[in-house]
């Protein structure tokens, strides 16, 4: 029988350490499969809800991107629109102001959910708000030509810090608000789409979409909205309401074929009179 001395079986297994280092390793895959990043999650809703002449909303809101629906049982049109409140300034005093006063520096419009009709769905719009104190309010004159906050509907709204950066959907048409006409990326067309709006420099503006009834024109909503006798020439379909320079809003609106008329009803800083008259006022045709 062979024997084996110590020292011959530490050289073989230093032999076996030395192979298996010097082994050849696996080269990793050529091209491994990467994982998709995780998309960010969508903006959170928040439920806002109008009628006459009162809005209910929450008290406290997430900031980042939000979206804002409105439904609104009341008789007359209402929309929701926010206002970030600078300065220290305060609900109450924004309150004060008078229906044919100018809004003040302190007062920044950042859009929010444009006329919902009547009994009619509930519109939404998605906005991107910093944190701090803002108001919900409702711009939209009577019949009597007094603007319904002045009537009740106006709340304050404090905005706090996201938990989770949120995105909005990614748009396929861009509408610039300028003084005084809407400036789009492109035609549009039937079907649904995701318009960004900003406001260039300038005065605020708001984006008011309406389907115009069979045989009406985009002048005759300018018309009815100086009286509001009898049924509106036209009905919302979206938008946003007023923005500062700067800020943006997103509305998904799907858009049957017919008529349209694109309208800005915010009152001019130098004669008050509503911006569609000053030609911020297009008519489209959707087919």
């Amino acid at each position: 029988m062979s024997m084996t001395s110590p020292r011959r079986l530490s050289t073989l297994a230093l032999a076996v350490v030395l192979g298996a280092g010097c082994a050849k390793k696996p080269e990793p895959a050529a091209e491994q499969a990467q994982a998709p990043a995780p998309a960010p999650p969508v903006p959170p809703t928040v439920e806002i809800h109008a009628s006459d002449y009162a809005l209910q909303a929450p008290d406290t809101i997430p900031g980042g991107w939000v979206t804002l629906r409105l439904d609104n049982t009341g008789k007359e049109l209402h929309h929701a629109g926010l206002v970030r409140l600078d300065q220290g300034k305060t609900a109450a005093e924004l309150a004060k102001l008078g229906p044919t006063d100018p809004p003040p520096a302190w007062a920044i419009m950042m859009g929010g959910p444009n006329a919902a009709a009547p009994g009619g769905p509930a519109v939404e719009t998605t906005v991107k708000l910093a944190p701090g104190n803002y108001v919900i309010l409702c711009i939209i004159p009577s019949p009597d030509h007094m603007p319904h906050f002045t009537k009740g509907m106006i709340r304050p709204l404090t905005v706090i810090a996201p938990t989770a950066a949120a995105a909005p959907p990614e748009a396929d048409l861009t509408v610039t608000l300028v003084d005084y006409s809407f400036a789009l990326s492109k035609p549009v067309t039937a079907g649904k789409h995701t318009i960004r709006i900003t406001t260039a420099p300038g005065q605020p503006h708001e984006f008011m979409v309406a389907r115009l009834a069979p045989g009406k024109v985009a002048g005759d909503l300018a018309t009815w909205a100086d009286n509001m006798n009898g049924p509106p020439p036209a009905m919302p379909v979206g938008g946003t309401t007023p923005l500062n320079a700067g800020e943006e809003a997103q509305v998904t609106i799907d858009f049957a074929p017919g008529e349209y008329v694109l309208i800005c009803f915010f009152p001019d800083a130098k004669d008050g009179k509503y911006h569609s008259a000053h030609g911020m006022m297009t008519q489209i045709k959707v087919s």
